[in-house]
């Protein structure tokens, strides 16, 4: 007679992250183990220096395939000195297909400087003098994207907000075409079949 032996298998707890609001203090995002979801979108891993205080992080779905992460200063001016800002998101259901750093200058001529990255590249152009945007495309397309924004604020500058755009393609989505060759080919098959029972 054999033994029946059963194992028990232990599978890993995945903590869910809560869903992210729609603005938190900068301090509530640094803390230790914060993560928050989006849709299919988690962001983690948030460090902010020389951010001062009453500034905080945006989450905002701007459409379909995009999302837009801004730390911001409440419409108040960041202190001169370097504020960086850097996070992780990955998406599960999508993948990233590009990603954009936009700076908000709201004055006539500030001299601001800001060098961001993901995934160690560069974006284009590589510094953002005096406000602008910046963008960079994944080939191929990634699930994950480690973000650094690196801005220097002179003296007698002013900066309020640095943004982060993406852009997502949903994994697994047929083209239209493809659908509509599809659907062409099941219903040739289907034609001559009945054609076949007839005869």
């Amino acid at each position: 007679m054999k033994a029946l032996i059963a194992l028990a298998v232990s599978l890993p707890l995945v903590a869910q992250a809560a869903p992210c609001p729609t603005q938190m203090d900068v301090a509530a995002v640094v803390a230790s183990g914060f993560s928050c979801s989006e849709g299919d979108k988690t962001f983690a891993d948030f460090t902010v220096t020389d951010a001062p205080m009453g500034a905080n992080v945006l989450f905002e779905p701007t459409g379909a395939k995009t999302f837009l992460l801004s730390l911001s200063r409440d419409g108040n001016l960041f202190e001169p000195g370097k504020v960086q800002f850097d996070y992780t998101v990955t998406a599960t259901g999508a993948t990233i297909t590009q990603g954009t750093v936009g700076v908000d200058v709201p004055t006539i001529s500030p001299d601001v400087v800001t060098v961001s990255s993901m995934n160690g590249m560069v974006l284009e152009p590589k510094t953002l003098i005096n406000g602008g945007t910046a963008s960079i495309e994944f080939h191929p397309p990634v699930q994950s994207v480690m973000v650094t924004n690196s801005s220097v604020v002179l003296n007698g500058d002013v900066l309020t907000s640095i943004s982060n755009t993406f852009t997502q393609t949903p994994v697994g989505v047929s083209e239209p075409s493809s659908l509509s060759l599809l659907a062409l080919g099941l219903g040739a098959i289907l034609i001559k079949r009945r054609k076949g029972v007839r005869t």
